[in-house]
């Protein structure tokens, strides 16, 4: 009797200390300071980007739902009409307020493609939304940007809403600053000593980014950063068959199609002039198809003025 007495106790006190444990230590309904870990949002622990316009300065807010959209992958921003009139007011502020900046910081997830020249896709879409602003006529000494990686993006399939931050301080950004003024001049020089070349196979407008070709291009692309009333100019040439009005087309619509694919990997297509000599300047024979090859193509340069 006493040994059934003592299995009864022993399972009563089991039951027991088991409902306490899930009652107060799982579900956690001991104590009212307590938060159960199922009411916790992982969105309370880590703030993303807002999903919406939102331009904050001294005395200044400007808010629009609409925002920047950039596909996913890419920099160039989607800017929907009320978005650009709150641009607009951005615009006038600065231009009331030229001791101060804006400074435009983008946004991207490390899953994504950075397809341009730029370091990151994040500082990327910030040159583009600086660029959209310089045409509305901000000044670009009012404007720095830089780019940051974030987990919690807002994609709707592959769209990207605003993925940018904007903050107006009292103080300019020295885009010259990035670049010592040796390194800068070393820069100037490499530049202008190269000509790349890129060629074109006949009647095509396709072309290839090589490595060095890459190369030269990030370079040409900070320096123009650093001087944006400095250009590189795209010229068009062709091999001698055909018209020779026609072949001038030709190596316009080759250079227009480059500054196309320049202006994708982020390089300021105002800055990005274009020109054509058609067949005028061949540098080997026409009389072979090798010649011919070598002559249809685009010549890089860069101005330094």
């Amino acid at each position: 009797m006493r040994n059934d007495l003592l299995l009864v106790l022993l399972l009563v006190s089991w039951i027991a200390g088991s409902t306490y444990y899930y009652v107060c230590h799982i579900r956690q309904h001991c104590c009212g300071d307590c938060t159960s870990l199922s009411d916790m949002s992982v969105f309370e622990l880590t703030a993303p980007p807002a999903d919406q316009l939102l331009i904050r300065g001294d005395g200044l807010l400007i808010e629009n739902d609409e925002g920047i959209v950039f596909g996913r992958d890419g920099s160039l921003p989607v800017v929907a009409p009320t978005t650009d009139t709150a641009l607009q007011q951005v615009q006038q502020y600065l231009s009331e307020h030229p001791d101060e900046a804006l400074y435009i910081t983008g946004w991207y997830d490390d899953s994504e493609e950075n397809k341009t020249l730029i370091e990151n896709l994040g500082r990327a879409r910030a040159e583009a939304v600086k660029r959209y602003l310089l045409s509305a006529g901000v000044s670009s000494k009012q404007m720095g940007t830089a780019g940051r990686s974030s987990v919690n993006l807002t994609f709707l399939g592959d769209t990207l809403y605003n993925g940018l931050t904007f903050e107006i301080l009292d103080e300019l950004p020295n885009q010259e600053g990035a670049i010592s003024p040796d390194t800068l001049a070393a820069l100037e020089q490499r530049l202008l000593a190269t000509s790349p070349t890129v060629y074109f196979d006949m009647g095509s407008t396709s072309l290839q980014i090589s490595d060095s070709l890459r190369r030269y291009l990030q370079d040409a692309q900070s320096y123009l950063l650093v001087y944006p009333d400095r250009s590189i100019v795209l010229v068009g040439h062709t091999d001698n068959v055909g018209k020779a009005e026609k072949n001038v087309a030709y190596g316009q619509e080759r250079a227009e199609f480059t500054k196309g694919i320049l202006s994708e990997l982020g390089i300021n297509p105002e800055q990005i002039k274009t020109q054509s000599k058609g067949e005028e300047e061949p540098i080997a024979s026409n009389d072979t198809p090798l010649g011919r090859s070598k002559n249809r193509r685009v010549e890089i340069k860069m101005t330094s003025e």
